[in-house]
């Protein structure tokens, strides 16, 4: 029991997962000004649209939630049914980018993670049916069936904004029994089954080599690569200058210092400098690094002046810029940029 409530004090799920929640619970009639005060949570916290959220004080939340309403079984309806592509973030954005459904699932399911640390999805074929399924994740208690509700009808809302030009043919299938609050919902749902074998979304299998009609192999490439380093900072097992490497980004000439980056980690900046002393590294040498990534990459582009390059990079100075590129490479900027490749 221990190392489930230490796994589920760990997890974090996406602030707008948590707005989208409140505008459902405020349309319930729940005053939320009210009820983040009582979560110990500031409106400040949801403006941030990459920030988390851990899923502990979700909990919280939903189960104030829970006490303020009686019309609360029809949450994982009303948040399957409101959510969106945009919602999601950039697995989301990569859905949409991928050529095919089929793809686009593939991806969805590396990803997934980063939007849905609750359940786990598999997909499966069988014969001629493809069938996305919902299995337990972490220890979810009353809320289970709230939660598999939710990831199956966003299933439904996903694969309805992907289809474009063809209906998709879905069905759902869930283990439960008809709940009451289904009939508000039959009109808004596919066919439905219930005290099914198991949590399923199905659908023809000739569906997985349909082409999106919001296709961009560009955007695929890019939110694919940010997804990459996502996964790494809310991977526990990952090294950890691996995750300071992915947090050292550049945002207009500056990088974030040793405080910025602990606070990224949960960790304080005098833990996370014990720590990787520990593994023989130092933060210095880590922003270092990142500086020198950031420089060759720059340079790539001949638009940029060697003044602009070091500006970018954190340098104010031209010269000290050019000393550090030396010590990096052995070669001034210049040199660097006129070197046939």
């Amino acid at each position: 029991k221990t190392g489930k409530r230490s796994v589920v004090s760990r997890t974090a799920v996406p602030v707008s997962y948590v707005v989208l929640g409140l505008n459902i619970a405020q349309d319930l009639g729940v005053e939320i000004s009210a009820l983040l005060k009582d979560a110990g949570m500031s409106s400040s916290e949801l403006e941030r649209p990459d920030a988390r959220v851990s899923l502990l004080q979700c909990l919280r939340l939903i189960f104030r939630v829970i006490r303020q309403t009686s019309d609360h079984a029809c949450l994982g309806y009303e948040f399957g049914l409101r959510s969106n592509l945009a919602a999601h973030g950039n697995v989301g954005f990569g859905l949409m980018s991928h050529a095919t459904v089929g793809e686009a699932l593939a991806f969805g399911l590396k990803y997934g993670r980063l939007r849905n640390p609750i359940l786990k999805l598999e997909l499966s074929v069988e014969q001629d049916e493809a069938i996305i399924e919902v299995r337990p994740g972490l220890p979810l208690g009353p809320l289970r069936q709230k939660a598999v509700d939710a990831v199956l009808i966003s299933l439904v809302r996903i694969g309805r904004q992907l289809s474009g030009s063809f209906k998709p043919e879905l069905t759902l299938h869930f283990k439960c029994a008809e709940p009451a609050h289904y009939s508000r919902y039959r009109h808004r749902l596919p066919p439905t089954f219930f005290k099914a074998s198991a949590n399923q979304l199905r659908f023809p299998a000739e569906y997985l080599s349909r082409p999106l009609h919001t296709r961009d192999s560009t955007s695929a490439r890019m939110m694919a690569k940010q997804c990459a380093r996502d996964l790494i900072l809310i991977d526990d097992g990952a090294d950890l200058d691996e995750r300071v490497r992915v947090i050292l980004q550049n945002a207009e000439g500056q990088y974030p210092n040793l405080d910025a980056v602990a606070s990224q980690l949960h960790m304080s900046g005098r833990s996370l400098k014990r720590k990787l002393k520990h593994r023989g590294l130092c933060f210095l040498d880590l922003m270092e690094e990142a500086r020198k990534r950031d420089s060759l990459a720059l340079l790539g582009d001949e638009s940029l002046t060697i003044s602009a390059v070091a500006q970018r990079v954190g340098y104010s100075d031209p010269a000290s810029f050019t000393r550090a590129f030396r010590k990096w490479t052995g070669r001034t900027p210049s040199d660097w940029r006129s070197a046939p490749s």
